[in-house]
């Protein structure tokens, strides 16, 4: 995690940014999935009735996102989640069928939003994981928490993977050549303001299921990982955005992903397997920094 402030005097540029990981960790307490005793958990487990607003609105967003791209997101993914694991414990793939059913059985949502706006559970919520919405979503809540007391300063928050710039300077991004690593050079930079930036992809985690590694991005349509892209990046007017259209549009061949992405308005760059980089017009209408 790293919070810049560029623009405020010393001290209320530390007190800002100390505001913003206060509220990180403020939510992260709140609406986790690796935390037992989070509100998210708690609820979960039918401990909670009232898992509070924040907990709430993450779940309404969860929901609509999963509405808004027919099934290409959604926050069950942690049933498939568990099919892979229980495959790589014994180094063997799941079958075909068993992977259908797994997708099946998430494809209508497991849980409404009540009346009263709290959470209400449909059927088994264990699986339940948020997670592609809930960073760049909290990185938002952080950012709006701020706002008022940046004036004409700038504020960049980047929590590994997903990133947030507010303010007059913009910022340099380079995305990681995912097949190379840190070492190699950047297969693209750009400079961003004002928006959000997230990366999903293939090269930091997955599955190894009999000596074959699988992308830790589940497609909840058909049970199976992701193939044939492994890494995707997305700009978008803010984090959350980007951290779901870098899912969904990491699920999607390339073609139909570049369709996701204009149809949502963003800027996408996507790497397949083979090491060809894909490109919508948005993301060619970036700026790039000046050469030195």
């Amino acid at each position: 995690m790293r919070v810049q402030v560029l623009g405020l005097r010393a001290r209320a540029g530390r007190a800002v940014a100390a505001a913003v990981l206060d509220e990180i960790a403020r939510l992260e307490a709140l609406c986790s999935v690796f935390l037992a005793d989070s509100a998210l958990e708690r609820w979960k487990r039918a401990e909670l009735a009232d898992p509070g607003p924040e907990v709430a609105a993450l779940l309404a967003g969860a929901l609509a996102h999963q509405q808004r791209w027919n099934g290409a997101f959604n926050p069950m993914v942690g049933e498939l989640r568990r099919l892979w694991a229980d495959a790589e414990a014994r180094g063997a793939p799941p079958a075909d069928a068993a992977c259908a059913a797994a997708a099946r059985a998430i494809a209508a949502p497991r849980y409404r939003i009540g009346p009263t706006g709290r959470p209400e559970a449909t059927g088994p919520v264990g699986g339940l994981e948020p997670n592609a919405l809930a960073k760049g979503w909290i990185v938002d809540r952080a950012v709006d928490r701020v706002r008022d007391d940046l004036g004409d300063a700038t504020l960049i928050v980047d929590a590994s993977g997903d990133l947030r710039h507010v303010g007059p300077v913009p910022v340099t991004v380079a995305v990681e050549d995912p097949r190379r690593g840190d070492a190699a050079p950047p297969i693209a930079v750009v400079t961003v303001a004002d928006a959000g930036v997230a990366t999903s992809g293939a090269a930091r985690r997955g599955f190894t299921v009999a000596g074959r590694r699988h992308s830790h991005v589940l497609d909840p349509r058909t049970g199976w990982p992701a193939a044939g892209v492994v890494a995707v990046t997305v700009v978008a007017e803010d984090a959350a955005t980007a951290d779901v259209l870098a899912t969904v549009c990491g699920v999607e061949p390339p073609e139909q992903a570049r369709l996701v992405a204009d149809r949502a308005g963003v800027a996408w760059l996507a790497v397949s397997t083979d090491g060809t980089v894909h490109t919508n017009a948005r993301w060619r209408d970036l700026p790039t920094p000046a050469a030195p």
